[in-house]
Parts: C-alpha cells; sequence; structure tokens
C-alpha cells in the first residue's frame, strides 16, 4: 500500500511555523509526521509520499528514508497554496491500493504483529470529515470516503488551542501513541542526553526532551513540555506550557498556558503573540546570544557618536522653534511584560523627539534614546498607541516584532518620498526591514539615510 501525506500549512498555526514546516511541529517533543510513519507502519504501508510546500529539505533529513520505520520514504516538494486534489494530480502514483492520510490527524498506531497487519479495508472519518481515504487514479478529483466508511478517533490539530490541547492530552494519557523519551517516575518522561533534577518538577505530567538543559531550581509542572536542545534557567516557573526545540527560558519567566519558541511567546487560548527582545528572559538557541549582547553595545557607541556629529544639527533644531525643548512619549516596545495566567503586556518605551514642525530634526532626539539604550540602531520607528490603531493588525504586529529603532526602512521611505506616506504603506515597507537579514545590508540601509537626510526636501515641514 503507498500511503499519501498532503502538504498542509494551517494558517492558525502561523505563528509556530516560522522555524520549521508543519510536519516538523513538534508534538509532545516528536513531529508529527513522525506519529504519522508510526501509523503507516502499523496499517501495513510498505511505501509513504510525503508532498510539502515549505522546506522539503528539513523533511527529508527528518525521514533520512524512512529506515528508522522499516518504510521507503519519498519527499516530494510542491508549490505552496495547491488544494489537495490538484497536488495529487501532480504525482506519479502508479497503480495499486493508494491511501491518503489528512495531514492534520493524529491517529494512534494500529495494534498487532508486525507480519500480520492488515491495510484498512474501509475508509477513517471523524466528525471532523475525512482522515484516511482510498485514492486511484482515473476517479476524478474527489477525495469524498466511502459509504461504508469506519469512524476513527483522531486529534486534529489546526491550531494553537487545538495544538496545546492535543500536547496536554498525551502528556496525561499517551492514548496509544508512541511517545518520545521513557518514564522515570509517575509521570515524568525524559530522553536521552537531557540534563535535569527531578526536584525541578512541582507536579507532573512532564516530559523533558533530548539534550534540553532544566536547572534544579526551576519549577515545572503541571502539564509542562520542554522541547529537545532547550534551556530552562533557575528560577523559571513554568505549568500548563510547551517550549518547543532549542529555546532558552530565562530565570524570572513565569507562565501559565503558554507556548514559547524561541523568542516568541504565544497564548493558545487568545491566539496573541509576541516576540519579546530581551534574551535574557526569551530567547532563540539558534541564535547567537553573546551577538545579540554585542549588538547593544554596539548601537549604545555608534549613537554616541551620531550624537556628537549631529550636534550642529541639533543647535539648529533648537534655534528653529519657539518651543525648542525635547518632550518625551511613550511607544510600543518589541519586549513583554508576562502574567501567570498567560496574558500578555507589552512594555512601553519612552522616546523623545524635538518640538519642530520638520520631520528630520524631530528624529534627532532618537539619536539621544539609542545613546542611552532606550532605542536599537537599527529597527523599526517607534510605533505610537494612536499610529498603532491606524493600522491593519497584521501588519501591526509585524512592525513590532523588531525592537523600535532610529533608522529603519519606512523611515528612509519616508524622506525620500518628500511627503506622508499612507500608513499601512510605511508599516509594509517597515514589516520588509523587520524580516531582513542582518549583514552588509543594514551598513547600506545607514548609508541611505544619510544621503536621504542630507536632501534639501528632508528638511521640509512634515507632519
Amino acid at each position: 500500500m503507498l500511503l499519501v501525506i498532503p502538504a498542509l500549512r494551517p494558517p492558525a498555526l502561523e505563528p509556530l511555523l516560522r522555524r520549521r514546516p508543519f510536519l516538523l511541529l513538534p508534538v509532545v517533543d516528536k513531529p508529527l509526521l513522525a506519529y504519522h510513519l508510526d501509523l503507516a507502519t502499523s496499517i501495513g504501508a510498505t511505501r509513504v509520499l510525503v508532498v510539502t510546500d515549505d522546506r522539503p529539505e528539513s523533511v527529508r533529513e527528518m525521514t533520512a528514508k524512512g529506515r528508522a520505520w522499516g518504510l521507503e520514504v519519498e519527499v516530494v516538494a510542491v508549490e505552496p497554496g495547491l488544494a489537495v486534489p490538484a497536488q495529487l494530480a501532480r504525482l506519479d502514483l502508479g497503480g495499486g491500493d493508494v491511501r491518503v492520510l489528512a495531514t492534520d490527524a493524529l491517529v494512534p498506531p494500529v495494534g498487532g504483529e508486525r507480519d500480520r497487519r492488515a491495510v484498512p479495508a474501509t475508509d477513517w472519518v471523524d466528525a471532523d470529515g475525512p482522515v484516511l481515504v482510498r485514492w486511484k487514479a482515473g476517479e476524478g478529483s474527489s477525495l469524498s470516503p466511502g459509504a461504508d466508511a469506519a469512524p476513527v478517533r483522531a486529534r486534529r490539530i489546526r491550531d494553537l488551542a487545538g495544538f496545546a490541547a492535543v500536547n496536554r492530552e498525551l502528556l496525561e494519557n499517551d492514548g496509544g501513541f508512541v511517545l518520545a523519551g521513557y518514564e522515570v517516575a509517575p509521570g515524568i518522561r525524559i530522553s536521552r542526553d537531557c540534563r535535569m533534577s527531578l526536584g525541578a518538577v512541582a507536579s507532573a505530567p512532564v516530559l523533558v526532551g533530548e539534550r534540553a538543559r532544566v536547572s534544579y531550581r526551576a519549577n515545572l509542572g503541571p502539564a509542562v513540555v520542554i522541547g529537545a536542545g532547550s534551556l530552562v534557567d533557575e528560577e523559571a516557573t513554568l505549568a500548563d506550557s510547551i517550549v518547543l526545540p532549542r529555546t532558552y527560558v530565562g530565570r524570572l519567566l513565569a507562565g501559565r498556558g503558554l507556548i514559547l519558541d524561541g523568542q516568541l511567546i504565544v497564548n493558545p487560548g487568545t491566539g496573541e503573540a509576541a516576540a519579546i527582545g530581551d534574551s535574557f528572559l526569551l530567547a532563540d538557541l539558534d541564535r547567537s546570544l553573546v551577538a545579540d549582547r554585542l549588538r547593544r553595545v554596539r548601537d549604545r557607541a555608534a549613537g554616541l557618536a551620531l550624537v556628537a556629529l549631529a550636534s550642529p544639527l541639533a543647535v539648529v533644531a533648537w534655534l528653529s522653534t519657539r518651543s525648542p525643548r525635547l518632550v518625551a512619549r511613550e511607544v510600543y516596545g518589541s519586549q513583554v511584560r508576562l502574567a501567570v495566567d498567560g496574558s500578555v503586556d507589552r512594555v512601553r518605551v519612552v522616546v523623545h523627539e524635538f518640538q519642530t514642525p520638520r520631520l528630520l530634526l524631530r528624529r534627532l532626539g532618537w539619536l539621544f534614546d539609542v545613546a542611552a539604550g532606550r532605542l536599537a540602531l537599527f529597527g523599526n520607528p517607534p510605533l505610537d498607541a494612536a499610529r498603532a490603531a491606524a493600522l491593519e493588525p497584521a501588519i501591526r504586529d509585524r512592525w513590532l516584532e523588531a525592537p523600535p529603532g532610529a533608522i529603519g526602512l519606512a523611515q528612509v521611505e519616508a524622506l525620500e518620498a518628500g511627503a506622508p506616506l499612507d500608513p499601512n504603506a510605511e508599516a509594509a515597507a517597515s514589516a520588509i526591514f523587520a524580516s531582513a537579514a542582518p549583514g552588509a545590508g543594514r551598513l547600506g540601509l545607514l548609508l541611505r539615510s544619510v544621503l536621504a537626510a542630507a536632501r534639501p526636501r528632508a528638511w521640509r515641514s512634515r507632519t
């Protein structure tokens, strides 16, 4: 039997798919695709065709050609956005028995001896639709289950709340699934090469993944998953939470009902997500923490140098208005406060601007904030509450992913335009900058900013 696992990328899970494709999303610290391959082995599949439209090389690396499952596994890349029938139409499925498994459905392996496993005689369905459906070439594009389809218990992973609920359920009762690690005490599972003290577990169930490190002074449980390669520092307190792989949890973080993924904190109940800019609180271990802290020192030194260079302009700003003084206002920051109930409160940052109608001179105040460590040198222009309310929510959230900075692409765009930009157009430009990789492009951005500032039209009045 050939089992096909189609490509899928649920939009509601998008925050968690930035670091990995959907098929590699860890469920109780085991990739979703691994559960599918466990099922494939148990129902007598001899070959599995995995279709993906997102980072196929990562999927191929994980499957390692199916050797661990005794299967022939092939990974096929397709263009994003194709419906499942269109994906199947592009594949060379050949003849014989072909079954299609719902990618978001988690089904436990079927029991029985390996050499006596039988292919299901009927299709499988649950309350949310088809789970395992027969497909034959030439029968059209329908994936409707047969009239004799058998009901099956499938756990669906379609949104953040569902993802958190499945993790919690499997922690409390494996339900026939093969989970990661092994049980060292009732409700406590650990994987190989992890380091932790059982004293860190306040209440079971808890699972700690491969090569994870948990301080003996941490406070975990109940219902906590620590992903592979993660680091939980002393005094961190977590309950009913999921730490996805390669995430650092700082010593002062206390949360309940959260998903922590690199620098991202997600409340699955509300769908709220926020990127944390403080690497002492939450960090992505695939990124250099030392480099992040060196960047802060570099920004402050550069800010002091720019303040010195801009001092003549500061004098002009002082003399160009009847109220030559700095004014302070609160803007959104990239850091958040966490409450034990899982709520997220974004920390406000105080920035300063000269009181002058000229845009360039007003922004000179930001250089003082860079020198004081309140703003980054590179980042999106600070965003206040009134301006944030005028933006589309998705663009606003993307803007706030980067630390507020004195030099940003949206600022350069505004200076070059010579006229006010539409708020969403400026936010879109800012989002592009937020997603850009650091490197030599940052130096080019700084030079563009200086050249834009030198143009006469940059000195015009702007509201």
